[in-house]
């Protein structure tokens, strides 16, 4: 059984995050094929971080792995 878990994204996170817009699957749906540099990143998440903004963000961790697909909201499901 996999363990799943929330945690407030920080500022250690920013890298991983900007690893993650560059898959090719988060890219398309969730970077909206948009190429995220690590400026651009720190420039979205850093006031959501520090408080500045008030947009709850956060990190999952899985304990196991899985196939990264079954976590994702297909945009294009939700128009049937």
């Amino acid at each position: 059984m996999s363990n799943l878990s929330f945690a407030p994204l920080t500022l250690n996170d920013l890298s991983l995050l900007h690893q993650w817009f560059q898959e090719p699957v988060i890219h398309k749906l969730y970077g909206r094929s948009q190429n995220w540099s690590m400026a651009e990143i720190e420039r979205k998440y850093k006031p959501r971080i520090l408080g500045k903004e008030h947009i709850p963000s956060f990190i999952i961790h899985l304990d196991s792995l899985i196939n990264p697909d079954d976590l994702l909201i297909h945009p294009e499901e939700n128009n049937k």
